[in-house]
């Protein structure tokens, strides 16, 4: 049975993507370390170690065997949890409540990335000296920080490995062939993908290729064109 060590900053982190890797990977075992329970404090001798961030990469280097393979995460949101900041109020200001400033700026550049501008965040983290005075708390899945008196508290879950990185999983542990299985597909369906602005490059383009074989059509029908002395000619 293959391997895969998690390794974050977070323990109750670190469960939730072993719970999340929707039965993905069933067939492998699973075990978690934390930066926060001190947990790391020997090589890892699994078979593949996703580790959480490059930061946290950097830490625990030296304790990966060249013989491992490693997948440096990458994360996105459920669809549900970005219709809720979705469904914020145009011109509202929010506090982004996470673990860390670093954790609190990847999460608002995450949010940023799938599109969403129509708001002002602010991050939040323990331990920050001033707060702002804010109505509403956007955090994913650390709710247990966020300042007391807030009026609405939006927690979006937990950051979830993306499609990426969950096809990067499958190639490493030579599992590919799975990525067919609905189970995948399902996943997939749920989250939200860090394409926001391809998909909408992708819809113009197509809008273009729509006018540009309109325009072969009406040309089917004769050539148009200008003469030296700005004669229009078929």
């Amino acid at each position: 049975m293959k391997t895969i060590a998690i390794v974050t900053f977070a323990e109750d982190v670190g469960r939730f993507y072993g719970h999340q890797r929707p039965e993905l990977f069933d067939s492998v075992e699973i075990h978690r370390y934390s930066v926060e329970a001190g947990t790391i404090d020997r090589p890892f001798t699994e078979d593949l170690i996703l580790v959480a961030t490059h930061a946290i990469y950097d830490t625990v280097q030296r304790l990966i065997p060249a013989s491992s393979e490693v997948v440096i995460t990458r994360l996105t949101l459920s669809r549900e949890g970005l219709q809720q900041i979705r469904d914020i109020p145009s011109g509202s200001k929010a506090m982004l409540v996470n673990l860390s400033p670093e954790m609190c700026m990847e999460t608002i550049s995450l949010i940023s990335q799938l599109g969403i501008n129509h708001i002002e965040l602010m991050p939040v983290y323990p331990g920050m000296k001033e707060i702002p005075a804010f109505d509403i708390a956007i955090t994913p899945g650390e709710k247990r920080y966020v300042p007391a008196g807030v009026d609405t508290v939006i927690d979006i879950g937990h950051r979830r490995l993306d499609t990426g990185t969950i096809v990067e999983i499958a190639l490493k542990l030579n599992a590919e062939a799975l990525l067919q299985q609905e189970v995948f597909q399902r996943y997939f369906a749920s989250i939200t993908d860090n394409r926001y602005s391809f998909d909408a490059l992708t819809g113009k383009n197509r809008r273009l290729e729509t006018q540009f074989e309109m325009l072969l059509r009406v040309l089917e029908e004769g050539i148009i064109g200008v003469n030296s002395q700005g004669t229009v000619f078929a």
